[in-house]
């Protein structure tokens, strides 16, 4: 055998072994394409159902912020009502101390008449009274009218405890009036 023959047949068994090598880059090339196939339909049911949760996920995000809006309306009413609430008891409590007032300018009056002045007392016992569930604070001129002595000055402390008291409801009033503007 020659040197040409030898590379001849080199030649045919590296062609063979080419061959062989190409069958099984095919078989390699075509299982791999099946398989790519086959993983395709998983993959797109599964971005399917993905975006079926973003659009899921969109609408919680949305029904969500709706709620923390309602809850903040919510919320922001109940202040206003319990603003509402304690002004409208401060007023109540204001009325109570302007019937006392009134009920002591009567027992003035009375006195003035030369009449005995337990009216007077009995009303100061109901100044105080009115005054009792009010804050310390408040109403210092009702406060010191309450325990004023019977003499000729009560009808100043009376005169500065009525401009008190009207001044103070007044004061309580445009409170609830820029609360009902507010809304």
């Amino acid at each position: 055998m020659s040197v040409s023959d030898i590379i001849g047949l080199a030649v045919a068994v590296l062609a063979f072994l080419s061959l062989v090598a190409a069958v099984f880059a095919t078989r390699y090339a075509r299982d791999s394409a099946r398989a790519a196939r086959a993983a395709v339909a998983p993959l797109t049911e599964m971005a399917d159902r993905l975006s079926e949760s973003v659009v899921a996920l969109k609408d919680l995000e949305q029904s969500t912020k709706k709620l923390v809006g309602d809850q903040a309306d919510l919320l922001t009413m109940t202040q206003r009502m319990r603003v509402e609430d304690r002004l409208t008891h401060e007023l109540a409590q204001f009325e109570r101390v302007i019937a006392g007032v009134q009920r002591m300018w009567e027992g003035w009056r009375r006195k003035q008449d030369s009449l005995p002045d337990a009216y007077l007392r009995e009303a100061r016992a109901e100044l105080r009274a009115a005054l009792a569930p009010v804050p310390p604070e408040q109403l210092p001129e009702c406060r010191s009218l309450a325990e004023q002595m019977i003499t000729d000055a009560l009808g100043n402390q009376l005169a500065a405890a009525d401009r008190e008291i009207r001044q103070s409801v007044h004061e309580v009033h445009r409170e609830l009036d820029g609360l009902m503007r507010s809304r």
